[in-house]
């Protein structure tokens, strides 16, 4: 007959972590991606019209003259300004939860222009940590990868870096080196090494982008 013997609890333990060694080291999950959500405007006069979510345990109103209140819930709300300059206007507003604090992407518009602002706030106060202006107009969504934001607007195409909200990269001209005018793009797409920022419309041109450099590595169908 033949006898078995049961490892000691020291033996499968040795065993348990020699298994896990053998595992390779690059065996990591992928960056958690986040996108930013479109807020709706309810009304279209300039003081009548305003941009109201939810995010970070507040409830946020925003009047289109860049007039807004935080309100934690039953407790006192917390009055800010947006930054819009030239007497403008909000057109839209996009925000996202990240690390925290509040993130929001905006459009002003004087009604000939338009131009935005991406901003970082602590959301107990209400205190900008930064603002990064973004001189063009029809703002899309943003995506988030780690401590980046991709953003794209009418020609324009870029990288920031979330902790100081410096631009790590961006273009835009891109109608003049492509002789490519793009109006607006959708929600940008991360794939391995690239992000790719696809336009709205009929078209659906794409411009292909390598992450870490911002080398444009192609621009078409």
């Amino acid at each position: 007959m033949k006898s078995f013997i049961l490892a000691s609890p020291v033996v499968l333990l040795l065993f348990t972590l020699f298994a896990s060694a053998q595992q390779p080291a690059n065996q990591t999950s992928p960056s958690q991606q986040e996108a930013f959500v479109n807020v709706d405007r309810t009304g279209e006069d300039k003081w009548r019209s305003f941009f109201m979510f939810s995010a970070a345990g507040h409830d946020y109103t925003i009047r289109g003259d860049g007039f807004g209140q935080s309100t934690p819930g039953r407790a006192r709300p917390t009055s800010f300004r947006l930054t819009l300059g030239r007497e403008g206007q909000l057109e839209r507003i996009y925000y996202l939860e990240h690390g925290g604090d509040l993130l929001l992407i905006y459009e002003a518009t004087d009604q000939r222009y338009g131009w935005g602002y991406v901003e970082r706030f602590v959301p107990r106060t209400m205190k900008r940590r930064w603002i990064t202006p973004v001189s063009a107009f029809n703002i899309g969504p943003g995506l988030v990868e780690g401590n980046s934001l991709y953003l794209a607007a009418a020609n324009l195409v870029a990288r920031i870096d979330l902790g100081s909200g410096k631009y790590l990269w961006q273009h835009d001209e891109i109608q003049k080196q492509y002789e490519l005018l793009v109006e607006s793009f959708q929600l940008p797409s991360l794939s391995n090494d690239k992000v790719l920022f696809y336009e709205n419309g009929h078209r659906g041109r794409t411009v292909e982008i390598e992450k870490s450099t911002g080398r444009i590595l192609h621009v078409g169908n």
